[in-house]
């Protein structure tokens, strides 16, 4: 690979370790002690003793029940459902602290194997709740408050009533979801740990991770970019069989799911999920294509020619502004930036952010929800079910060290809201990662509020998903722009903002893109790596512009983009969450009266309303073309603004 000569490269690297300070690492005992904690059998040998029991109680009986005992059945489903998610969380963040750990991914694979096990005694439930008509619903409604305060959710669930199977087939393809989709991606995700990325001695005397080599593509220096690109790009064209096999299998695998379920587009099932309509997503995916030229296009041009070049090579895409780099953010600066931009806002934002850093998190967030713990949740009754065990860590929820093996990415997992979320990311001292911690704050605070309606009600749909943790990365970001002391740290900030904008928009429209024509072409059979290349490399010449030279090293690139494998179409809801909170942030600073209580509410509301009903409480309709349009627009002003300034 290539190989730079910078004798002291690492004794940089170790300095800036020194900067950053102590990363915090999560603490996961607010779910259990370890993978040989004794209450892991215990709660599933509970869990499975009650699954059989309910089966027993309910099993071709819903149709029969009257609302009082149906509200209670939802109501003992979703304590059931909420002890099995307990589980499922431990074992995945167990995981992904280390996917090249063999012992944590057995325990992984074994837990998965035992809750699907456990599930099948509770299978019937969703689908004979579809099987119930919509006249008795609304009957039942109206006789108990209980089952009403399901609705949301029941109306989500019998969105998929047309494409329902029976029950013999779903407990199949249930089952046999582990040796197939869920046996890809986990062997995609542990082949993705393992790899490792020869970039030079320059940068390292190691190999990089994934983490470590996609961080160098946006270094003050060239050369490293390059270096950093080369490396990628071969690492990656090593694994292309790998790769392409995965990519294959788990395509054809949606497509005969989507067939027998009767889906007519792989898109589908993902905006049935989503409770949107596929107009919609058409119509937001066809205006940010329209404003390709006026936004990525376009700035990358001005790029090009604050970077002194002609032409752009695509590791240049992601360099910092020249002239304007900011030194290593230390943590606790990090979190208090982001702390104090939340807080500007909300001071009950600000709490609960303090909860993911603080040691006295357990006593902040049991004083706020004010819950009773003393219940037993292995117990269901017609009383109210929704009782869960308390159980909070005193250390940080958030794990922020790089290290080998650690899952790629960033994110917040809300696991159960008897417990609390958990933040995964690898910070590395930059104003990005910053931005990073303060937007998986966003999901982590939405996450908090929204756990207050219990866990088949907290789950928020993908429209309104990315609202918080794109917001409180604006609020960041206005911060640190006041805070700036240069005309040119301004430049910086807003060419950065700008350029995470158009990875979230741009970038993810495209991704989109790619996964529509690679799942409309696997229809004809499998496809080469060559084949996969092109279709990358023809949405990337086309969302980004003739400004990019792409070479050799670049065609593989899709094979790291993990939500291809790990949810298909989920992309576009990045793109959705910024162009919706473009327009709200607009509305904030122009001052809409009570916007601060509609927005928590909004949060609060989590999966219990329809997104249409609370963007119309701020009087905007994303199904009309102008809406998205109005996002978009920032983005422009945004690149607009900066060009002014220089």
């Amino acid at each position: 690979m290539i190989v730079m000569k910078d004798e002291d490269s690492h004794k940089g690297s170790s300095r800036e370790e020194a900067r950053i300070g102590t990363l915090p690492s999560w603490d996961l005992s607010a779910l259990y002690d370890g993978i040989d904690d004794r209450r892991i059998e215990k709660d599933l040998a509970t869990a499975r003793r009650s699954a059989r029991k309910f089966s027993r109680e309910f099993r071709g009986k819903l149709s029969s029940l009257p609302a009082r005992r149906l509200g209670s059945a939802v109501r003992s489903f979703e304590s059931l459902s909420e002890q099995l998610s307990r589980l499922a969380s431990f074992a995945f963040l167990q995981s992904a602290e280390n996917l090249s750990d063999e012992v944590a991914s057995r325990f992984r694979q074994t837990m998965q194997e035992s809750l699907t096990e456990i599930e099948k005694d509770l299978l019937f439930f969703r689908l004979e709740l579809n099987g119930l008509s919509d006249q008795s619903l609304e009957e039942g409604y109206k006789q108990d408050s209980r089952l009403s305060s399901y609705s949301c959710w029941l109306s989500g669930l019998r969105r998929f009533r047309p494409y329902q199977l029976s029950e013999e087939l779903e407990e199949f393809l249930s089952e046999k979801s582990l040796t197939s989709h869920m046996a890809w991606v986990t062997l995609y995700d542990e082949s993705e740990a393992a790899m490792r990325f020869s970039v030079g001695k320059s940068v390292d005397k190691r190999s990089l991770i994934l983490s470590e080599v996609l961080h160098l593509l946006s270094d003050k220096s060239e050369k490293k970019r390059a270096a950093a690109a080369a490396a990628l790009g071969a690492g990656l064209r090593s694994q292309a069989s790998l790769l392409t096999t995965i990519t294959n299998t788990l395509a054809q695998d949606k497509f005969l799911t989507d067939k027998r379920r009767g889906f007519r587009n792989p898109i589908d099932s993902r905006n049935l999920d989503n409770r949107i309509s596929s107009e919609v997503v058409a119509s937001l995916t066809s205006s940010v294509r329209e404003f390709y030229p006026r936004l990525s296009h376009r700035y990358y041009r001005l790029k090009a020619g604050w970077l002194g070049k002609a032409r752009l090579a695509y590791w240049d895409r992601n360099a910092p502004f020249p002239h304007a780099e900011r030194g290593t953010i230390p943590w606790l600066e990090a979190r208090d930036l982001v702390l104090q931009a939340y807080g500007r806002f909300s001071p009950e934002m600000r709490d609960i952010c303090s909860r993911f850093f603080t040691d006295d998190s357990s006593q902040a967030f049991n004083k706020a929800h004010n819950k009773d713990s003393s219940k037993d949740s292995s117990k269901y009754s017609d009383e109210d079910t929704r009782d869960i065990s308390f159980a909070y860590s005193s250390s940080s929820w958030i794990d922020a060290a790089p290290r080998a093996g650690k899952m790629s990415g960033a994110f917040s997992h809300p696991c159960v809201p008897s417990a609390h979320p958990y933040i995964l990311l690898s910070y590395r001292g930059k104003t990005r990662d910053v931005m990073t911690l303060a937007h998986e704050l966003g999901h982590g605070i939405h996450q908090v509020l929204a756990s207050r309606l219990g866990y088949l009600l907290s789950d928020t749909p993908l429209t309104l998903a990315e609202t918080a943790s794109v917001f409180g990365e604006r609020l960041t970001f206005d911060l640190l722009l006041e805070r700036a002391s240069s005309k040119s740290e301004r430049c910086a900030l807003l060419a950065g903002k700008i350029e995470d904008m158009l990875n979230t928009v741009v970038r993810q429209i495209s991704f989109l893109d790619f996964e529509t024509r690679v799942h409309e072409a696997r229809k004809s059979g499998p496809l080469s790596s060559e084949q996969l290349c092109e279709i990358w490399l023809s949405v990337s010449r086309e969302s980004l512009g003739d400004i990019f030279d792409f070479d050799a090293s670049y065609d593989y690139y899709w094979g790291y983009v993990s939500h291809f494998i790990h949810a298909p179409f989920y992309v576009y809801s990045y793109a959705f969450g910024d162009c919706l909170v473009n327009v709200l942030y607009g509305l904030y600073r122009d001052g809409l009266e009570g916007f601060d209580e509609k927005y928590l509410e909004l949060l609060r509301a989590g999966g219990s309303r329809d997104y249409r009903d609370l963007l119309s409480s701020f009087g905007l309709d994303a199904s009309e073309r102008r809406f998205w349009q109005r996002g978009l627009l920032v983005i422009e002003g945004m690149i607009d603004n900066l060009e002014s300034l220089l």
